[in-house]
């Protein structure tokens, strides 16, 4: 991905992250990074999993050689496929309580509201639903048929034991549980491509599925002699919290309500209607930007479809805009509906009953906790960002201008002020040099001669080999805390059993324990930690593991503690994984404290970027009027100055109906928005949205910010989003702006792509936009104004100039990122001898470029003068 960025790139960001170098390896771990907080839950599942399955396994390995003699038929069958089996029985048990946790609705919305949600995701609790689904149907695939396997060769070699439980009453019980969640997993599989009230009702097996895994166990042999393991024991606290979840939701969040008005569209094309609905929001609903409700229709159908929240938390109206699919589907009935009374009231006002159930899901990012926010929607996807923007918009209209310009200054004041108390938790190697922030464009332009270009030079290609290093050892250590896990669970599990450790498993405890130690001492080492207090706290925990280790080694207490020795390494072990996991889900650019110093008490973002990009003309004309007539109440309010100065807007059409894009301009062309230049034709280019973000923090005189970067929109377009914000981070940190941070909230929508479409689609949005076509005509209607066509006639005009001030780096130096330090130090000591008359020659022009204004007399270089000095 940053490969195609920096080929394509001229600006600030594709200069800086060609010193970085990003070969293959370097994607890979930078992938990783930015979804490391999914990852890191992902690992200790998976841990969690293996030490359930080892834990029983063992223990029926134990019983099993105790009860099956040596010279016993089939003696290694009967000793392994059983402990096989019933390791693996616990791991599926294992998953089936965890799953019904991922689906409480209610329970994750409120969490995700909470401290909680920093180390948990949240928001990716329906990808864990689905992975996990999949891992209990693999281990449930792979048992089926190791046991079949098993029972088949020992009937087949003439023992009617084995050959008489294929008809026993537990063993039907497990073919039909078998089936029953096999199906759930096949339809779960092809989701996308079947209707969705059928994947919808076999879903709903998995209930059935859950009740015959409990009388799985309770068959004739328990009843009458007992003795079994019983599998309720696992999954009925999950279970119960579930329907708890599940009862809340309709008896307290249930809400009757009437659509008061709606607009059918449809555009002639596949899957081209779509509906506007105006519903009466419940006086006793509340919710965040980002969040969905259930919506009921009866007129249609008693089912419940998601739908997320287009209007402001504080409007009394909710907007909701539903894609029909096809005339069967549910969405499309209610298309049908909504036609028929339009036609029979012949206006857009209608009084139609539907019922609502939520809100759920999570929000996106909490105001309180940001300066800045840039939300960006692709189709349909701008739904939760025009919640926000019309939150933020409702937000400044309840502010006095004046008075909030002056609380604006103090705390400005205040935060400059207290920020130099945590730049003293700033590492040496993370500040940059005032020459290196003008060399690459940050800040405003200013001389400088031969040398401390080429020292700006080498101080660059020095950051990128410190900002590498520091991604690779974060990545490196981000599975560290699940190597604590494994070694506590295990400890756990060993104390635990009733018969003697066989040879060599203290020798395993002991080594697991000392080498996830030994980790932790590692990553205390080569990741220092800034906040004093925790330092020293490491320090100590060390040293307690050293004594404590020393004793438990010499009195081969290992996998025989006592009471309060389980106390003591639970307690060494778990402060030690909470620490590890805490450092990773911390960005590169961590400061302590610096949260406070961003955390206000309004709620109004010093800057709102709303960018949306659709392919429908005919929806954008329909949103367009509420997105313009928020503006103009700001602008009413606050006057255009500062209206532009609270809120950036820019719509993107890239529908290639030229007529329909024409249709659209005559629709808005009287809009103050519109002559604003708000809407383009063509594709946004996402890189180029975040970098804008950045450069216009650094322009501002805010020395500490945080921004909320949200993206509702494809998987795939996001997935690419997630790395190129972390390439943001460390250009940040390259350049010592470490005190402006970003984090990224994600939400995606609709089916995954195929392969062949992610190829096609793959860094579409990354990668610089060709000019639309009704961009290009010659011809065309003179009601586009000028400033939009200036605005999308190529992709770079639609960024600031200051995007393009580091032409000279993109062009020159990073072209050969292998500068050898001592070639760059030749070039610094040439320069140094250069004539002193001459050192004020070279600035920086309008553009950007460095140029030498005495470029054929005396001591000025050619344009590839860097280039040349690396060969």
């Amino acid at each position: 991905m940053a490969k195609e960025i920096v080929q394509n790139s001229n600006t600030t960001f594709g200069s800086t992250i060609k010193a970085l170098n990003p070969g293959p390896i370097f994607r890979a771990v930078v992938s990783l990074y930015a979804d490391r907080k999914f990852l890191l839950l992902v690992s200790f599942h998976v841990v969690a999993t293996l030490i359930c399955y080892a834990h029983f396994g063992l223990l029926k390995f134990q019983s099993q050689s105790t009860k099956v003699p040596e010279a016993a038929p089939f003696y290694s069958w009967k000793i392994g496929v059983p402990t096989f089996e019933f390791g693996t029985m616990h791991a599926i048990l294992y998953q089936l309580a965890i799953l019904p946790l991922t689906m409480c609705r209610l329970l994750i919305a409120n969490l995700s509201g909470t401290f909680v949600s920093k180390i948990i995701p949240f928001d990716e609790m329906t990808r864990c639903h689905i992975g996990i689904g999949y891992t209990f149907a693999f281990l449930l695939l792979i048992t089926i048929i190791v046991f079949l396997m098993f029972f088949g060769t020992i009937c087949s070699s003439g023992d009617q034991n084995f050959c008489k439980k294929f008809t026993t009453e537990i063993m039907i019980t497990g073919y039909v549980i078998f089936v029953a969640f096999m199906t759930v997993a096949v339809t779960s599989f092809f989701r996308y491509k079947i209707k969705y009230r059928i994947f919808y009702v076999i879903h709903h097996v998995v209930f059935v599925a859950y009740i015959l895994v409990i009388l799985h166990t309770i068959d004739i042999v328990e009843r009458k002699n007992g003795g079994r393991s019983q599998t309720f024991k696992w999954f009925s606290a999950s279970i119960l919290l579930y329907a708890a979840d599940r009862c809340t939701m309709y008896l307290a969040h249930r809400y009757d309500s009437t659509i008061t008005s709606a607009v059918t569209i449809d555009s002639g094309e596949k899957d081209g209607r779509l509906v506007i609905l105006k519903v009466k929001k419940p006086s006793m609903l509340t919710f965040a930007a980002g969040q969905y409700v259930y919506l009921k229709v009866p007129k249609v159908d008693n089912l419940w479809h998601p739908f997320s929240i287009a209007s402001s938390p504080d409007n009394e109206v909710m907007s909701f805009y539903i894609k029909a699919y096809g005339e069967k589907s549910w969405s499309g009935k209610l298309f049908d509906v909504l036609e028929e009374e339009l036609n029979d009231t012949y206006s857009s006002d209608i009084n139609l009953p539907i019922e609502v159930l939520g809100p759920y899901g999570t929000a996106l990012g909490d105001k309180r906790l940001y300066t800045h926010a840039t939300f960006v929607g692709t189709g349909t996807g701008f739904v939760p960002c025009m919640s926000a923007l019309e939150d933020h918009i409702n937000a400044c209209l309840a502010l006095n201008p004046k008075r909030y310009d002056k609380a604006a200054t103090k705390r400005k004041k205040l935060v400059r002020y207290l920020s130099h108390y945590h730049e003293g938790f700033v590492d040496d190697d993370t500040s940059s040099s005032p020459g290196c922030n003008n060399f690459l464009g940050f800040g405003k332009p200013q001389q400088m001669n031969q040398a401390q270009i080429l020292t700006a030079a080498a101080e660059i290609i020095n950051k990128a080999a410190i900002t590498k290093r520091k991604i690779f050892l974060h990545t490196l250590f981000m599975f560290a805390p699940a190597s604590g896990v494994i070694a506590f669970g295990l400890t756990l599990s060993f104390n635990s059993y009733n018969f003697d450790l066989y040879d060599g498993m203290d020798t395993v405890l002991m080594s697991l324990t000392i080498g996830f130690q030994a980790v932790f001492l590692l990553s205390s080492v080569l990741t220092r930690e800034k906040n004093l207090y925790l330092m020293l706290l490491d320090v100590f925990f060390l040293c307690l593991s050293v004594v404590a280790d020393w004793f438990w080694i010499s009195k081969s207490s290992f996998g025989s503690f006592r009471d309060a020795d389980l106390v003591y390494y639970t307690l060494l072990i778990v402060y030690m994984v909470a620490r590890l996991w805490n450092k990773t889900l911390r960005d590169v650019n961590y400061v302590p404290g610096q949260n406070a110093l961003t955390h206000k008490s309004n709620i109004v973002y010093e800057k709102f970027n709303f960018v949306w990009s659709c392919r429908s003309a005919e929806l954008i004309a329909v949103a367009f009027p509420d997105i313009a007539k928020l503006w103009d109440e700001l602008v009413e309010a606050w006057g255009e100055e500062e209206a532009v100065n609270k809120v950036n807007i820019s719509i993107h059409c890239t529908d290639l109906n030229e007529e329909s894009c024409q249709q659209l301009v005559d629709s808005v062309q009287d809009t103050g928005l519109f002559q604003k230049g708000c809407i383009k034709f063509g594709k946004p280019f996402l890189l180029g949205i975040l970098e804008k973000n950045v450069m216009d923090i650094l322009s501002s005189d805010l020395p500490v910010s945080r921004t909320l970067f949200a993206f509702c929109g494809s998987q795939v377009i996001a997935n690419e989003l997630k790395a190129a914000k972390v390439l943001s981070d460390l250009v940040l940190s390259m350049t010592g702006h470490i005190s402006h941070t970003t984090d990224l909230s994600i939400q995606t929508y609709g089916s995954v792509p195929s392969v062949s479409s992610q190829k096609r689609k793959k860094n579409a949005y990354l990668e610089i936009p060709a000019p639309h076509p009704f961009d290009v005509q010659p011809n065309k209607s003179e009601s586009l104004s000028r400033e939009v066509r200036a605005s999308n006639s190529n992709s770079s005009s639609r960024f600031p100039s200051a995007f393009n001030r580091a032409s000279l780096s993109s062009k020159n130096l990073f072209n050969r990122t292998s500068i050898a330090g001592s070639k760059v130090q030749s070039a610094i000591q040439f320069a140094s001898f250069s004539d002193s008359s001459d050192t004020g020659s070279i600035q920086r022009n309008q553009n950007g470029f460095y140029s030498d204004r005495s470029h054929t007399e005396v001591g000025g270089f050619s344009e590839n003068f860097l280039e040349e000095i690396s060969c």
